[in-house]
């Protein structure tokens, strides 16, 4: 390789510096200084509770075995190792070669730890202050029905944040807050703010002045979008709400599934694209629709199905059919520029402002200030039209979402009544750009400072037209693995690892798998078929726990770089492997 293109210490000791990357396992646990400043503690394991995530995480909608690949290792499709899949970063200064994407899934600090914090506009609901008790995303629901006074939706929910509460009392007559807003801001950790320090002065300001969970954390896995939505929505852990990953595989219809799509054939116009037939617990909007009998509003802006239902819940179907507003960009324009936000009308409603009010506009701004490249990044494809998978991870889909939730908020009249509404934002292009950049770019950089404009905007909105009557939570999903490229850890193929243990495991002719699925961290089994072949669950966790992958490109294209530098050429590629039973 030409190095000479590459500055490769800089972005070396970046990532040392501000990851503690090394051998051993990396997390991230947040305390605070006198004076409101936050101080990120490092420490060389991984969380130390990852055993308990897999537990929360194990039932019947979960994989047979739980994987926790070694510190920055992650999987990827095997189509995203080809060329034109891959993509320059500019990190600290310093240019990365074209690079595959970067993941998120798995029980390591750099994916868990998460903000989370909760504010008033006149602290009449909130204690602010730094908070260092165990909390997760599944505690935001619950504490919220507290202060609502309703009954947490699920059977087994997070904890109600009750230290953060400043009065525990629930009354009728109590006055409620007028609305609600939670922001749970895409792959956004504490990696990515720990990244960029100085660049989102509200989210930080939001950190000091608000009630932070310093050591909040994703009590799940697959820890991805649709899990971490669904967590916040209902208060829930995967085998009650039924979601353990953004795909998963369904058993009885023999094929992997998105959550809340249900393909019923190769046709898009027949897929029941958006449907809450496989969420299993209520979430705080249906119930809030039915105890205001649908006089409150819920609004859930995101953009996929996955997440926005997680939030918003069974709308029509749930209860006496109110519908609630879950919106997400439809994608069959992708490609055009002109994408625009829809629902599945059947079951939610789409507020008339993001009828037909697509991105391009704020793509055609954008291009002007940035003289139509951005980073070095054109927005165009080979045809020469908009490429919309770039566009995404641009500052310009920001700035759209966040004009949009704006306006949804006026036109619904959000916050101007009595009676409690309930938002949930979430913008995209802080987890589309950390995927394709990775979080600690120069890309990901503008973008997190366009994020945070976005949401203090919100923020002041509600403040005006609630006149402080109003609760902000900020949160994320979950967090992402740092680039490879700079942290030494490389990427695999998640196809190649299928075929390497249905080699090994299913050697019967009769076109039936041993190994059915593998997700982010779990893997799907079908037991019968690993019986026929005369091998046990415990065979295949002894497989992969020995299971070495080559260092080399594409799987991390500057694995000559560290090869010179002592890193092996074969390595482990799993920290720990554990089969479900066996998770006591």
């Amino acid at each position: 390789m030409n190095t000479s293109i590459l500055n490769f210490w800089a972005p070396f000791f970046f990532v040392t510096i501000m990851f503690g990357i090394s051998e051993a396992s990396s997390a991230r646990n947040v305390e605070s200084k006198k004076g409101g400043e936050l101080r990120f503690a490092k420490t060389q394991k991984p969380d130390s509770d990852y055993r308990q995530v897999w537990k929360n995480s194990a039932g019947a909608f979960s994989g047979d075995i739980f994987l926790l690949p070694k510190k920055g290792n992650f999987f990827l499709e095997d189509k995203d190792f080809k060329q034109g899949d891959l993509y320059p970063s500019s990190v600290n200064g310093a240019k990365i070669p074209p690079h595959p994407i970067t993941m998120h899934g798995f029980a390591w600090g750099y994916d868990l730890s998460i903000p989370l914090v909760f504010k008033d506009g006149k602290s009449e609901w909130i204690k602010p202050g730094q908070y260092h008790g165990h909390a997760t995303q599944q505690d935001i629901t619950p504490t919220l029905a507290h202060l609502l006074g309703l009954p947490s939706p699920a059977k087994k929910t997070g904890r109600v944040l009750k230290e953060a509460i400043r009065t525990n009392q629930v009354s009728v007559s109590r006055k409620m807050p007028k609305a609600i807003v939670v922001f749970v801001q895409d792959q956004m950790g504490h990696q990515y703010l720990e990244a960029h320090p100085g660049v989102a002065r509200f989210y930080e300001n939001f950190l000091k002045t608000g009630a932070n969970f310093a050591m909040a954390k994703v009590s799940h896995v697959d820890v991805e979008t649709s899990v971490g939505h669904t967590a916040v929505g209902t208060g829930a852990w995967p085998p009650e709400h039924g979601v353990s990953g953004n795909d998963f595989f369904h058993t009885g219809l023999w094929r992997q599934l998105k959550a809340f799509n249900i393909a019923i054939s190769n046709d898009k116009k027949e897929n029941l694209i958006g449907n809450p037939s496989f969420l299993f617990t209520p979430t705080l909007g249906d119930i809030l629709l039915q105890a205001t009998e649908g006089k409150g509003i819920v609004y859930s802006q995101v953009y996929a199905p996955r997440a926005a239902i997680g939030m918003a819940g069974h709308g029509a179907m749930f209860g006496k059919g109110f519908k609630s507003h879950a919106v997400w960009i439809d994608e069959n324009g992708e490609g055009t520029g002109e994408d625009v936000y829809t629902t599945n009308e059947k079951i939610y409603s789409l507020p008339k402002f993001l009828q037909n009010n697509s991105v391009k506009p704020y793509l055609d701004k954008f291009l002007r200030s940035t003289s139509g490249v951005w980073k070095g990044h054109s927005f165009l494809d080979d045809k020469g039209s908009v490429d919309y998978s770039m566009v995404k991870t641009s500052p310009a889909a920001t700035e759209w979402e966040g004009d949009l939730a704006l306006g949804v908020i006026k036109e619904l009249g959000i916050g101007t009544d009595d009676v409690t509404d309930l938002v949930y934002i979430n913008t995209k292009a802080t987890d589309a750009c950390g995927h394709r950049f990775g979080f600690e770019s120069e890309e990901c950089r503008e973008v997190l400072a366009m994020t945070d404009q976005v949401s203090e905007k919100i923020f002041n909105a509600l403040q005006t037209v609630t006149n402080g009557d109003f609760i902000a939570i900020l949160t994320a999903d979950h967090g992402a693995a740092p680039l490879p490229e700079v942290s030494g850890a490389t990427r695999f193929s998640r196809q190649k690892l299928i075929k390497d243990l249905n080699e090994k495991f299913d050697r019967l002719d009769n076109k039936i798998p041993s190994i059915l699925s593998l997700t982010s961290s779990q893997i799907y089994l079908n037991r019968s078929e690993l019986q026929l072949n005369g091998f046990k669950v415990s065979e295949i966790v002894s497989f992969l726990k020995k299971y070495e992958v080559p260092f080399e490109a594409p799987y991390n294209v500057l694995a000559d770089e560290w090869i010179k530098r002592g890193k092996s050429k074969r390595q482990l590629f799993f920290q720990d492997v554990v089969a479900k039973d066996d998770l006591k």
